[in-house]
């Protein structure tokens, strides 16, 4: 072989040897920002739900107190 296609192999390879991962990396940071999406999207569900909980608990809370203040509940 001459130098020359020697020298196109190696630059070849390295071209390769550099793009594979190159673009895994790109493949895995897409994937991550999709990972991201959907898990701040899930929070945001159970933030909602917990306000709704919370906003519950305390509809409870009010009853009880009313009806524990109330003398007429009481016989």
């Amino acid at each position: 072989m001459n130098t020359e296609i020697v020298v196109a192999l190696i630059a070849a390879f390295a071209v390769v040897a550099a793009g594979v991962p190159a673009a895994l990396i790109q493949l895995a940071r897409a994937e991550n920002r999709d990972d991201h999406a959907l898990v701040s999207d899930i929070l945001e569900r159970i933030d909602d739900h917990l306000d709704e909980i919370e906003d519950a608990v305390d509809d409870v809370k009010q009853t009880l107190v009313e009806h524990i203040d109330d003398p007429d509940a009481h016989g």
